[in-house]
């Protein structure tokens, strides 16, 4: 997948459902995917991967903000979600297993709050897409980036 990126003006819970499908649609095929999703409190992240997942045949889904990691198999993908809000150094990042779960051969992780991670961390094996949301007065801005 060519670097690039997109701008993407959400108005309702329709705009979302179609950004969201337009996103797994573009990610079909990849064996690792990695999305990093940041915005402020309450600007719509959770609901952003929620819609997401549910792209993807995941039919029961939870925040994990008190957990900060969940796992996800459908149809044989794995998928993992972290919510990195309570996250406050490095060390309580490794503590989650978070690293670990890149030597998958195959799967998805999703990141809530992906801004407080050192992004040049990431192995180049994986497709990165990083999702930045603002909420305006024309509505969510959703800024994503395809690396």
């Amino acid at each position: 997948m060519a670097p690039h990126a997109e701008t993407t003006v959400i108005k309702n819970f329709e705009d979302l459902n179609n950004f969201c499908k337009q996103i797994v649609n573009k990610l079909k095929g990849q064996r690792r995917v990695l999305l990093l999703l940041s915005g402020d409190l309450g600007v719509g992240k959770t609901k952003t991967v929620e819609v997401l997942l549910g792209e993807l045949g995941v039919t029961q889904v939870s925040s994990p903000t008190y957990a900060i990691h969940h796992n996800y198999e459908v149809k044989g993908m794995n998928i993992d979600h972290f919510d990195l809000y309570r996250i406050e150094s490095e060390s309580d990042l490794e503590s989650t297993g978070f690293w670990d779960v890149f030597m998958q051969p195959e799967a998805w992780v999703i990141v809530e709050w992906a801004d407080r991670l050192q992004q040049t961390k990431f192995s180049p094996q994986w497709v990165r897409v990083e999702i930045n949301i603002e909420l305006t007065e024309q509505g969510r801005i959703f800024k994503t980036q395809f690396c």
